[in-house]
């Protein structure tokens, strides 16, 4: 009778050295993806941050991930206390590319510990996204109030006041933003003027909240 446990000459018992090595490997992986996906989806502290956003570019060898530099208060003679950050959203670093050099507030989460700057430098903030302040405004040309010329001249941010409605003047948004303005000289009919604007920094309302 044939023994079944019996092992077939020129053959060894023992599985081969490369299948443990690769079950070894599937543990590992698994695990560092396990790892990762937990860093990035656990927040350390999240919040705001306001400043100058001095530089922001796409970088990296081989994972190219956006990062920027938000400078916290720019003083004449002070060196600034600069604010590392990164953004996984192709939308946030479209906007942000278009406000280097100005006043910006951004939200953001803290991720510690993510073993990989494929998604950002490791252990910096993570920028959700930028509060969302802008509008349009329009009216009739007024040779006596050219001031929302005077604010797209300017170049730099100027003060809004934003009343919503003339029947109550007491609620109203403030803060600080830029503008752009244009003009419309209709060979009949009033002449009218447009404009855009942008928040350049952190807004208040009144009454508040």
């Amino acid at each position: 009778m044939k023994d079944p446990y019996m092992v077939a000459p020129g053959r060894s018992g023992k599985r081969p050295w490369f299948i443990g090595l690769g079950v070894l490997l599937l543990i590992a992986g698994a695990g560092f993806a396990l790892y990762t996906w937990l860093m990035l989806s656990w927040s350390y502290a999240d919040g705001e941050r306001a400043g100058v956003l001095q530089k922001f570019s796409r970088k990296g060898w081989i994972c190219k991930t956006y990062e920027g530099e938000l400078a916290l208060y720019v003083v004449g003679g002070v060196a600034p206390q600069i604010w590392y950050f990164s953004t996984r959203d192709p939308t946030v670093a479209g906007r942000l590319t278009q406000m280097v050099g100005r006043n910006v507030r951004l939200r953001y989460d803290e991720h510690r510990g993510v073993p990989t700057t494929c998604f950002g430098d490791t252990n910096k903030q993570y920028v959700k996204g930028l509060p969302d302040y802008k509008g349009d405004v329009a009216g009739v040309w007024d040779a006596a109030d050219v001031s929302i010329f005077d604010a797209a001249f300017a170049g730099t941010p100027v003060g809004l006041k934003l009343v919503p409605s003339t029947l109550d003047a007491s609620a109203f948004f403030s803060g600080l933003g830029y503008v752009d303005a244009g003009i419309e000289c209709p060979a009949d009919g009033a002449v009218t003027i447009s404009g855009t604007w942008v928040a350049a920094g952190n807004w208040t309302m009144a009454p508040a909240a």
